[in-house]
């Protein structure tokens, strides 16, 4: 008597059954992406990353490197030396980042919140010294943490400095 071998694989029904499964996970994952704390949050995380790439390049270059933000575009741009006749490094816009993210034109040295224009319109703007350290607009933050506020539908985060000059991110 012969044994007929069988060949070892999946069937097509196993092989459904795990694209079914795979597809219900999928379709329960994807909606988590796009909320408004998820979008805040990316948000908050790409100024934090964009707030030490400024810091360090005013370390590397020796001069003084700001991000200036606009309330009216709702926009942010990183700016090599001095206000206006500085290179632009880079722009960042909230509504393609994520859209919904609003900056609301404040900062906060310690606990407290300071809102004032600061080159006519409504733009904003920290600089980093060459050591690292930040300042607001003229005002010096000394030991005091400088913060700015991004927010979107309830979900706020705080982004700033230690007098050290360390990037912070933390959810409000």
């Amino acid at each position: 008597m012969t044994l007929i071998k069988r060949n070892q694989g999946y069937t097509l029904v196993e092989m459904l059954v795990v694209l079914g499964m795979i597809g219900i996970i999928t379709a329960i994952g994807i909606p988590m992406f796009n909320t408004a704390e998820h979008k805040v949050a990316k948000a908050a995380s790409a100024l934090a990353a964009d707030m030490q790439l400024t810091r360090m390049g005013a370390i590397k270059t020796n001069r003084t490197w700001r991000i200036e933000f606009d309330t009216d575009e709702n926009s942010y741009r990183i700016i090599d030396n001095q206000i206006g006749s500085g290179d632009i490094v880079k722009t960042v816009d909230f509504d393609v980042i994520a859209p919904g993210v609003v900056y609301d034109g404040s900062f906060v040295s310690g606990d407290l919140p300071i809102t004032y224009p600061a080159l006519g319109g409504d733009i904003y703007y920290l600089s980093f010294s060459s050591l690292g350290t930040c300042q607001q607009d003229e005002i010096d933050c000394g030991d005091q943490p400088c913060y700015v506020y991004i927010s979107n539908s309830g979900n706020a985060y705080k982004i700033g400095t230690l007098e050290t000059g360390l990037i912070t991110k933390s959810r409000l």
